[in-house]
């Protein structure tokens, strides 16, 4: 028996990968340009969390947003982790469905281009 949520399956088609986005990013960025993979996907992860916490905050959903903002907190945060939990309701849906379109926008990705471009990831081994 599975005691395991159902989840919207357009929803899911949606959710992108965190670290596939960093490399997509770090390839439109072009040659000459290198980033750290892993300090972009945290980077990712750190604006996504934080923009659930705040539509949580707007849905007056302060339970759920304090969740975020301990996960968060947590060395050990992914973005599945982000992803299982938002919560099987409305609002939880309505959130899922705007990360979903966020993270998949051209906004994102020209400013986390911008960010490699800046030089804000380079790879450890290159500073």
């Amino acid at each position: 028996m599975n005691d395991a949520p159902a989840r919207d399956p357009d929803a899911l088609a949606a959710e992108p990968d965190l670290f596939r986005l960093a490399t997509r990013c770090i390839e439109a960025a072009g040659p000459g340009y290198e980033a750290d993979p892993v300090s972009v996907e945290a980077g990712l992860l750190n604006m996504a969390g934080t923009q659930v916490r705040n539509w949580f905050l707007e849905l007056q959903r302060p339970v759920e947003a304090s969740g975020v903002a301990r996960m968060m907190l947590g060395k050990d945060f992914t973005g599945p982790m982000l992803w299982t939990l938002l919560p099987v309701d409305a609002d939880g849906s309505a959130v899922r469905h705007r990360l979903a379109r966020l993270l998949n926008s051209e906004l994102v990705e020209q400013i986390v281009v911008g960010s490699i471009r800046q030089g804000f990831h380079t790879p450890p081994s290159a500073t």
